[in-house]
């Protein structure tokens, strides 16, 4: 069906129906479903053209995450930011399933992009910034933390009034999901929209046939993360995190601030669904790969060591770890 026929929403109905059987599913902003539509559109309804959007996506966040790199640092760090999140299980599986984290994530890396970028006084920053909050809003759930996100990185650089109007933007388009909820289904929280959030979360669905409680929950994300990022790459985080508080500079540890709660803030909202779905952490990817990145850098510099041999060394690490595991998902 054309988009203006389904109302530029997802329907969930499968097989030829009527305009006035359409189920609309509301969970979701609905970019993704339309950029697939149009992908089927081009190229037929297949498994590639249902993997070439989330693919693109990737793709695109593997360079926004060089130039990002480049930006704050240098060219080796943004290589290596690059190349440690292509080696990750998570990026080279999940990174081409049809779900709306890659895509979410690349919108909200282009962001960060052009903050760094507004933070070294460049013109063109804003552009991305606004392009990127207001698709990665239209994409998924997760674009809501780049809101608090974006405004620890600009806080020091910008006027408040600038700041504000982030959080103007940012309303608007998500009073305009519900305003689009409410011309589909009759209410703003139509389409089982509160049923899914109550699953999600750890306030109903599935969580009270299956409770756990903070215990559980962190033992399930640290087996995610050893899993789909690999132990050597979270040693490595660790690493990281250890010599950023020796940091002197405030701005840089502000944006390591950013890129954390732009990647926690969508998993620790979701907590039930994240106890389910290895993937819902997905976000992290931005914070582990340039703190990983940082730490090979310091250690490089620390101790004599030529960086490309620490980089190359760690990126086989990561890249062989779970070798096994990924060849089974294949």
């Amino acid at each position: 069906y054309p988009v203006f026929t389904h109302k530029f929403s997802q329907i969930e109905n499968g097989g030829v129906i009527g305009e006035n059987e359409f189920k609309y599913l509301t969970h979701y902003p609905p970019l993704l479903p339309i950029l697939i539509s149009l992908s089927y559109r081009v190229m037929g309804v297949n498994e590639v053209a249902t993997r070439f959007i989330p693919l693109l996506a990737t793709a695109g966040t593997i360079i926004v995450f060089y130039f990002i790199g480049r930006t704050i640092f240098n060219r080796g760090i943004g290589l290596m930011a690059a190349a440690l999140a292509l080696a990750t299980p998570m990026l080279r599986y999940f990174g081409k399933n049809p779900v709306h984290e890659p895509l979410a994530l690349f919108f909200g890396s282009l962001a960060f992009l052009g903050a760094v970028l507004v933070i070294k006084k460049k013109r063109k920053g804003w552009f991305l910034v606004w392009i990127g909050l207001i698709a990665a809003l239209l994409t998924n759930w997760q674009g809501v933390y780049l809101l608090p996100a974006l405004s620890i990185a600009l806080f020091k650089k910008l006027e408040k009034r600038k700041l504000a109007y982030l959080w103007i933007v940012g309303m608007l388009v998500l009073t305009g999901h519900f305003a689009h909820t409410k011309y589909l289904t009759g209410s703003f929280l139509g389409g089982g929209l509160t049923e899914a959030f109550l699953q999600r979360s750890t306030l109903g669905g599935v969580a009270e046939v299956n409770p756990f409680g903070p215990i559980q929950f962190i033992n399930r994300v640290r087996l995610w993360a050893s899993t789909n990022f690999t132990l050597s790459f979270i040693l490595t985080t660790l690493i990281g995190v250890y010599y950023l508080t020796k940091e002197r500079s405030k701005q840089l540890k502000l944006l390591f601030v950013s890129f954390f709660i732009f990647g926690i803030g969508y998993p620790l909202t979701f907590p039930n669904a994240t106890y389910i779905h290895s993937y819902f952490i997905y976000p992290m990817t931005l914070f582990l790969s340039f703190i990983s990145s940082y730490a090979i850098y310091t250690l490089s510099q620390k101790s004599k060591s030529p960086l490309i041999l620490i980089s190359v060394l760690v990126f086989l690490t990561v890249w062989f770890e779970r070798a096994p595991y990924l060849t089974a998902l294949e």
